[in-house]
């Protein structure tokens, strides 16, 4: 369903990207059982996928900060996540660029 005021609005990318530059210089002081819920944000809500590649950079960032700083202490349930989501299958044609996106994030973050 479209809605018709929404057709000529802007991106509002900067937001996002605010958020994800905030995650990553608040990373040193996230607590350990953050790290899984804020991946859950990074991987299965998406928010690796954006559709604007500024975002998506520098959420990219942020999960690599946060896997730098806490990925020891973290690792089975992080490693459990992203072999889940590798390994499931795109059932969705609309979604399969946000799908690689991610893909290519969570291969790089691990």
């Amino acid at each position: 369903m479209i809605i018709p005021e929404t057709l000529n609005r802007a991106d509002p990318f900067e937001a996002r990207a605010a958020i994800a530059s905030a995650l990553n210089q608040l990373a040193p002081l996230i607590t350990q059982p953050m790290i899984t819920p804020i991946f859950d944000f990074l991987i299965v809500r998406e928010a690796l996928g954006d559709r604007h590649p500024e975002v998506r950079k520098t959420m990219l960032n942020a999960g690599i900060a946060l896997i730098d700083l806490h990925g020891a202490e973290a690792v089975s349930n992080l490693m459990k996540m992203f072999e889940d989501f590798l390994g499931k299958s795109t059932k969705s044609k609309s979604s399969s660029d946000t799908d690689d996106y991610i893909k290519e994030a969570v291969v790089i973050v691990s």
